[in-house]
């Protein structure tokens, strides 16, 4: 079977991922939320965000780990004005994502993908995708082998394939 190609691999070490949970579902958390962690010159790599059925809202975001305590405090300040929700943080972070062309019309490419990692044991913390790529934060020392995995599943720039 012909494996699909990339444009590449994208790696984003040293991070912290932040859980937001039990948000009140609500227009104008987000906006307030992010520009709040912009305002003190955090930027955040990653956003993952889902609303349950109970209408309650979970962010997930993924910010350098030496904004961890800076961000904390941002929500925490902002805990009261967007619904007291929980904060769970998880740090040695990292985040692969894969990109190229033409993935909005080609099968496979996310399953392809959670599985080349599920084939190294690497557990997925959270996805994140757009037209042009697919990101998984997963445990910094899972890195090596992810890009192994990815490596062994697609056909990479420079891979030999």
């Amino acid at each position: 079977m012909k494996k699909i190609k990339l444009g590449g691999i994208i790696e984003h070490t040293d991070l912290s991922l932040i859980s937001i949970e039990n948000i009140p579902d609500r227009p104008g958390i987000a906006g307030l939320t992010f520009l709040a962690l912009s305002h003190r010159g955090i930027n955040v790599e990653f956003i993952m965000h889902c609303l349950n059925q109970k209408g309650e809202s979970q962010v997930i975001l993924c910010i350098s780990q030496s904004n961890s305590d800076e961000a904390l405090a941002v929500l925490h300040e902002l805990k009261p004005r967007i619904g007291n929700p929980d904060l769970f943080v998880n740090t040695d972070i990292a985040v692969i994502s894969i990109f190229g062309p033409h993935f909005r019309e080609r099968p496979g490419i996310a399953g392809t993908f959670f599985s080349a990692l599920n084939s190294k044991g690497i557990n997925i913390m959270a996805i994140s995708t757009s037209i042009s790529t697919c990101s998984c934060v997963i445990r910094s020392s899972d890195l090596p082998a992810a890009v192994e995995a990815v490596g062994e599943a697609f056909a990479i720039p420079g891979g030999g394939e």
